[in-house]
């Protein structure tokens, strides 16, 4: 019955560890890697031999290569590695233009940290539509700033000025 219970939690375990939209890499104090969900494994498009070597310093290797500042990001990794109780959060820009949130604290049992979970979220569209937004805002300032004439924005009330010629304020 014990077995069966604990069967029984490890696959709700795993279930809700699958069913996350961030990618999910835990690694051990000696850089072994102890769990990655499939989202991580996409997100980060790790071949199946370097996944299976279980090795956190070929991972590291291989997702460096993909990125804008590889030197920063394993700077970063080493300065929390060398502080097991240290929590942190960063982005990270790769070369192809994707944008992810990396966020990790120490995995701990019974209180004593035993490794890391890094959690990694995409965030390029996010990025990318505020981005858009920002630039699209520019462009109306500018228009309204730049613009002779009067315009005004017209409610069922009243007008309101939105920008007038600098003769006219």
């Amino acid at each position: 019955v014990a077995a069966t219970e604990m069967q029984g939690a490890l696959s709700l375990l795993r279930a809700t560890f699958e069913s996350t939209a961030d990618g999910l890499l835990v690694v051990d104090l000696s850089g072994r890697v102890a769990a990655f969900n499939h989202r991580f494994a996409q997100m980060w498009q790790l071949p199946d031999s370097v996944l299976a070597s279980g090795d956190d310093q070929q991972l590291l290797h291989y997702a460096t290569t993909q990125l804008k500042d590889p030197e920063g990001f394993m700077r970063k990794v080493r300065e929390l590695y060398a502080r097991p109780e240290a929590e942190s959060f960063d982005v990270i820009e790769f070369q192809d233009g994707r944008v992810f949130e990396r966020q990790t604290q120490p995995q701990r049992l019974g209180g004593d940290p035993i490794g890391r979970v890094w959690s990694f979220r995409d965030v390029t569209v996010r990025r990318r539509a505020e981005a858009a937004l920002r630039a699209s805002e520019e462009r109306y300032r500018a228009f309204i700033s730049q613009s002779g004439e009067g315009i005004w924005r017209f409610e069922l009330e009243h007008a309101i000025p939105v920008g007038l010629p600098e003769d006219e304020q």
